[in-house]
């Protein structure tokens, strides 16, 4: 594992039946930026819960925007993180 790079946390809703979702869209993310990347935590929840971190900052919340990430719009907000 390396030292340097980006600390990912996504927690989503398990009782919704999120996880695909959530599985692919790192799927699509790792792909590109793996090497950039510390630490991938995925934290099952509830409540409709699907929110992502990067560094501890959330960059994502469903609850906030009424919605799912779209994968271009995730990518644009983790991938800002690394510059």
């Amino acid at each position: 594992m390396s030292d340097t790079g980006v600390d990912i946390t996504v927690e989503y809703c398990a009782e919704c039946g999120y996880y695909p979702r959530v599985g692919w869209l790192l799927g699509e993310i790792m792909a590109d930026i793996q090497h950039d990347v510390k630490r991938v935590t995925i934290i099952p929840s509830g409540g409709g819960r699907h929110e992502w971190k990067v560094d501890g900052e959330l960059v994502f919340s469903k609850a906030a925007a009424d919605r799912h990430p779209d994968v271009d719009e995730l990518k644009a907000l983790i991938y800002a993180k690394l510059a």
